[in-house]
């Protein structure tokens, strides 16, 4: 159909063409009446087939010794910091926490500087931590790399899945631990693959 005739030169519009589609269906009284008595519901376990069991195995990493006593120092200096300019701050002053946190627990070679500003930019506090060498593996990297090996010893692929991707660049970190390990990868960039496209990629890799 058109747009009913409003379009010319008076109103500078372009004519607008809609197409309409039928879309296949049935009634809700044929699926009623003629198909519910004449179907049979199953679920995936009842056809035996050979589904592939999926778990869950949570691994408990430890620090090691070295990065163990570097952690707790400045997580316990970034708490005692985030709480005493919780009052001046409010919910802000936690906003670096975790981040921070965690991303030395993982990429220690980084190091860490948290900055706490007031609204006026003015500098309030500045909580550390030292860098590790670019080279040091972390017991949950080595612990990964051991997990893979055995992995891919069985002719099984894996996938990692990871947080802090921006500008933490976690993907990258860990592809340069498993590249230095003999192991191969891809990095998958979501930033640019749409949802349905992803399962394609992992299809080619």
């Amino acid at each position: 159909r058109d747009d009913g005739g409003t379009t010319g030169r008076t109103t500078n519009r372009k004519q607008e063409t809609v197409v309409i589609k039928e879309k296949p269906g049935i009634a809700p009284q044929l699926t009623a009446n003629h198909l519910l008595h004449k179907s049979l519901f199953l679920e995936l376990s009842d056809m035996q087939l050979p589904l592939v069991q999926i778990r869950e195995e949570p691994s408990i990493v430890t620090l090691e010794e070295d990065h163990m006593i570097e952690y707790q120092q400045f997580h316990n200096k970034l708490y005692d910091t985030c709480r005493d300019l919780q009052r001046d701050l409010g919910s802000k002053a936690w906003a670096s926490f975790n981040p921070a946190v965690l991303n030395y627990a993982d990429q220690p070679h980084l190091g860490q500087r948290v900055v706490f500003r007031d609204d006026v930019g003015e500098v309030l506090a500045v909580v550390e931590a030292p860098a590790f060498p670019e080279d040091y593996y972390t017991a949950k990297e080595l612990k990964l790399v051991e997990v893979v090996k055995q992995e891919l010893a069985q002719d099984r692929g894996c996938i990692v899945f990871n947080y802090y991707t921006g500008d933490y660049r976690q993907n990258e970190r860990l592809q340069k631990v498993l590249k230095d390990h003999g192991i191969q990868s891809e990095i998958l960039d979501v930033s640019t693959t749409s949802s349905d496209g992803r399962f394609e990629w992992l299809e080619k890799q």
